[in-house]
């Protein structure tokens, strides 16, 4: 079993989870940054072996700590190059649409562990953890926003 941890220092977080026609109206427009597994900010860091399925890059702070152990799959590390950074101009569009989503249930504990959520807005004033030995069950589709004030921490198994 091959485990990994990766944090990132994000202030909001979104899984979009729908079939191709349904949403339309509710869908951010994500833009250059849909085919980003992984946009950062302010930098990347990885340890042990992780897989990455799609685009990877960070900008303004160019830097990736741990990459060696990274295999991207049907993506690109674009680092900061020009493309990474048109992506960020539309993941700033789209943060703010999402920043401004209302209702919002807060979370307290700051344990995504265990949970079964239903698309909508979730909110921790401080980090988010999930795990590498737990699961958060994402029930069905639609739009799941995550509003984190500081890290998310995830573990991968």
């Amino acid at each position: 079993m091959r485990r990994s941890i990766m944090s990132l220092s994000l202030t909001a977080l979104m899984l979009l989870i729908w079939p191709a026609t349904a949403l339309a109206a509710t869908q951010p427009r994500l833009g250059t940054a849909t085919s980003f597994a992984v946009l950062a900010a302010a930098g990347i860091t990885n340890s042990g072996t992780t897989t990455i399925t799609g685009d990877v890059g960070t900008y303004p702070t160019p830097a990736e700590t741990g990459f060696a152990s990274v295999t991207i799959l049907s993506g690109t590390n674009h680092a900061a190059d020009a493309v990474t950074q048109g992506a960020r101009v539309d993941e700033v569009t789209a943060y703010n649409d999402l920043a401004n989503q209302t209702p919002c249930t807060v979370l307290s504990g700051g344990a995504l562990d265990g949970r079964n959520l239903v698309p909508g807005c979730y909110k921790f004033s401080s980090a988010a953890i999930l795990n590498v030995d737990n699961t958060l069950t994402l029930s069905g589709f639609g739009v799941y926003v995550f509003q984190i004030g500081s890290d998310l921490t995830i573990g991968n198994a």
